[in-house]
């Protein structure tokens, strides 16, 4: 594996970590964090020690749609709700994102979601979870959460040091079908080089479920290890926000990430409201 950072000093920084989340240098994304409530019981899903799902105020009909779908499925999840990011002004805004570096297409929405799932990692990481599975509220259940136990276990033989495990093999379009050559990822952060198409669009398959990727679109539903968390939050904490995170997390250096060849849990299609489209 390529990283633009020294291998040694990268690991190193985040040993030094521990179960202690780094602060965001960016005091104002440290600020927005939201509180997450203690996990209120166990996630009934064997492999998995807490479940997440995101959910804003405005969106009920979604929340009542997914508890019922949960409930249902015999698996508890916890609400956690999201940052309504067009609610911020535009200095608000702007100290968030930065004045330079940052994505031109990075909306409010955008911004919301981010710290949302921020937010999210910080709780795992101090909470020192095994395994997290991260959802937001625009999903549909393919296949019995069983299936996800199953990865689990298999993820753990063939890849100790996995960090993140996608459901889906990449985000649907309104047809139906599955994006394959997403954008590459922005290259307007000097700190942050951008790989070309052969790293991000090379798909490796592992078996007959499997397959390990470098980049793809949507963060919807996804497993995330201790070792992920702790990446995640090491390399953002370090250089903040400046794109959309589902993007923003394939470029952290030396990160494992492997995808379901067939959908197991995915993103709605019949739902076209997007919480990070421009208000």
């Amino acid at each position: 594996m390529r990283f633009f950072l020294p291998s040694f000093l990268y690991f190193l920084t985040l040993s030094l970590y521990g179960v202690m989340p780094p602060p965001f240098q960016n005091k104002h994304i440290e600020n927005r964090l939201i509180k997450i409530p203690k996990k209120t019981e166990e996630s009934n899903l064997g492999g998995v020690d807490r479940i997440y799902y995101i959910n804003l105020s405005n969106q009920k009909a979604r929340n009542s749609k997914l508890q019922r779908n949960l409930r249902d499925l015999g698996i508890n999840a916890d609400r956690v709700e999201g940052f309504y990011g067009h609610n911020l002004s535009k200095k608000e805004y702007r100290k968030i994102v930065g004045k330079t570096n940052f994505d031109p297409e990075m909306t409010y929405g955008a911004v919301g979601c981010a710290i949302s799932h921020f937010s999210i990692w910080k709780d795992a990481m101090e909470n020192d979870y095994n395994t997290v599975w991260i959802l937001e509220d625009d999903i549909e259940f393919w296949e019995p959460p069983e299936k996800i136990s199953e990865m689990i276990v298999r993820l753990n033989q063939i890849d100790p040091e996995w960090d993140v495990f996608f459901t889906d093999p990449d985000t649907r379009t309104w047809d139906g079908t599955f994006f394959r050559k997403p954008n590459l990822p922005p290259d307007n952060n000097p700190k942050i080089p951008v790989k070309g198409e052969d790293y991000y669009f090379t798909r490796e398959s592992i078996d007959e479920d499997l397959e390990r990727i470098y980049l793809r679109i949507g963060a919807y539903s996804m497993l995330v290890s201790d070792r992920g968390i702790k990446k995640f939050m090491e390399f953002h904490t370090r250089h903040n926000l400046w794109t959309h995170v589902d993007v923003s997390i394939h470029m952290i250096p030396g990160i494992r990430e492997y995808v379901a060849k067939t959908p197991l849990v995915t993103h709605t299609i019949e739902d076209r409201s997007s919480d990070t489209e421009p208000r």
